[in-house]
């Protein structure tokens, strides 16, 4: 309806200045005859005036909407601050340096809903660069064969996996207090050794034995009191220990042979199983593989840096579990620690935080949501935070615009933006030809194409500033120590420029001497050393 009525408004100017009355025209076209005189006399519609008011063009707003979604996608999330600058400089490359306002980056979200404040979640880059639709296709793929070559059924599929924690840890988060306060203060524990448990669940929710494995160079005795054998599911738990507190691949044979082997076995001798797990180090060495092969164990390794979406326990036991474990352990970190006494709290909170994170619904979850079991790639394939590594750098197109006639216009100077042109527009009403209304459609194409083109430059210019970062983080130096100066404490900042422009230069190889050049010098030593060895004797002789 507001598209009508602008056509029809535009009609009668049209009429107006053609030679027709403004009351002929305003009748003909049924426009109000105070709205067509405003008109004329330069006044605009009010989404018109708003647009005219704000500092971009919604050409340039949509570049930054499109920006801020394949920022996203690329795993780089901006925020309000970097939307902020990325539109100064589109202004910038218009001629405008005039600050925006601090409420402008909360109107520009308003306006646009396809873009909105949440939270963000830290992910590794190598995950990141990981994270390709060729490799999920490729795991897919290859689960996918297993499943049907080897007729596996749900009930042998199994994954494994290790997760780690301190034996006593809390976080900081909403608690109740004085209100007269803004914030209270939560005692942490003393930082306590680390503790690393392998976990293996089934496609039916099962959960098999976990083993624990403790820092150490031994196992204790005075870490298992005598309660504990009164705890029948702490006690039919393994245990084993390391000096880092991870598992390594004697601890991963034993875990296969006293654990997985023995629970997992097939109701016949001809049944295939499907182990799903990670590519750690203590997982492929060759007395693993053979073990699993022997017992017609199939291994299925998770792509490299997928695992946050391709591992069932990630993506829906180790989360919760670890939250109901440092709810446990949060009413003891005011308590003395000592090493038998973590080690008794950790059995004892890690149980209760196991029972709740490791239930059924949370293991069946899991495999549903990698798309294992039931059978469905599409669960990660659709996923757009599954495919980061595949998200382009932006790369916004720019129409090509139709050029109005040189003849018909005589430009002051040369436009840089939009608003420049629609000075120009206003500038022509009244003294141009009757075909006025495309001479202005033509200048609006014309400053449309203006703000896309500043808004790719500066597009342009931030993908270059990055990529010039990168090219200069991946630079080979060489190590210089720095020399300090032997009458000052620290080292001095000039020191430590000398130091970093002497690492740039690249290394010199020293040549090698050969065995002619190397005899001189070794008859010049050994005569020095006879000459030292005499006036050595000299002096035992005076003596």
């Amino acid at each position: 309806m507001d598209l009508m009525r602008e056509q029809n408004i535009q009609s009668a100017i049209d009429a107006v200045q053609n030679g027709a009355t403004l009351r002929h025209a305003a009748q003909e076209f049924n426009v109000p005859r105070s709205t067509l005189s405003d008109r004329l006399r330069g006044a605009t519609n009010r989404p018109a005036g708003q647009i005219e008011a704000r500092k971009l063009s919604p050409v340039q707003e949509r570049f930054l909407v499109d920006w801020a979604l394949n920022e996203e996608a690329a795993g780089r999330a901006p925020t309000k601050a970097q939307i902020t600058r990325m539109a100064q400089e589109v202004l910038r490359q218009g001629g405008d340096f005039t600050p925006l306002g601090h409420r402008w980056v909360d109107r520009f979200l308003k306006r646009h809903k396809r873009i909105k404040t949440k939270k963000s979640v830290l992910l590794e880059r190598s995950r990141t660069r990981g994270s390709t639709k060729a490799t999920y296709e490729d795991f897919y793929n290859r689960l996918d064969f297993q499943l049907r070559s080897k007729r596996i059924l749900p009930r042998n599929i199994t994954n494994m996996d290790e997760h780690g924690m301190q034996e006593v840890e809390t976080t900081a988060g909403t608690v109740i207090g004085d209100s007269l306060t803004n914030r209270s203060l939560i005692t942490s524990p003393d930082r306590a050794p680390w503790v690393s448990v392998i976990e293996a669940v089934t496609v039916e929710g099962r959960r098999l034995t976990p083993a624990i494995v403790f820092t150490g160079a031994s196992l204790q005795g005075q870490w298992y009191p005598r309660w504990v054998k009164d705890q029948e599911d702490i006690c039919n738990w393994r245990y084993d220990y390391s000096i880092t507190g991870w598992s390594n691949s004697r601890i991963a044979i034993r875990w296969l042979k006293e654990i997985y082997l023995p629970e997992t076995k097939p109701k016949h001798p001809t049944e295939w199983r499907l182990l799903i797990l990670d590519e750690a180090s203590s997982h492929d060495t060759e007395e693993f593989m053979w073990i699993c092969y022997n017992n017609r164990v199939q291994l299925l390794f998770l792509p490299a840096h997928t695992s946050h979406k391709t591992q069932p326990l990630d993506r829906s036991v180790f989360s919760p579990l670890k939250n109901y474990f440092r709810q446990n352990t949060k009413a003891l970190a005011h308590c003395r620690s000592s090493a038998p006494a973590n080690k008794q709290r950790f059995l004892l909170c890690y149980r209760d935080a196991s029972r709740r994170g490791c239930s059924v619904p949370n293991i069946r979850s899991g495999f549903r949501k990698t798309g294992i079991w039931p059978f469905n790639p599409s669960a990660i394939l659709d996923d757009r935070e599954a495919l980061v590594g595949d998200a382009p750098p932006p790369r916004p197109r720019t129409p090509t615009p139709e050029i109005a006639p040189a003849a018909e216009l005589q430009l002051v100077k040369t436009p840089k933006k939009a608003q420049d042109v629609r000075q120009v527009v206003n500038s022509l009403k009244g003294r141009v030809s009757p075909s006025c209304r495309t001479v202005r459609h033509l200048l609006n194409k014309v400053g449309k194409a203006l703000d896309l083109a500043n808004a790719e430059k500066a597009g342009l210019e931030a993908e270059i500033n990055r990529l010039e970062e990168d090219f200069r983080a991946a630079r080979p130096y060489t190590q210089k120590r720095v020399r300090e100066a032997p009458n000052d404490k620290f080292a001095r900042i000039e020191d430590i420029a000398q130091a970093e422009e002497a690492s740039r230069e690249p290394p010199t190889r020293r040549r090698r001497v050969t065995q002619q050049e190397a005899i001189p010098a070794v008859e010049q030593a050994q005569e020095e050393i006879i000459h030292g060895l005499d006036r050595l004797r000299g002096a035992q002789e005076m003596l």
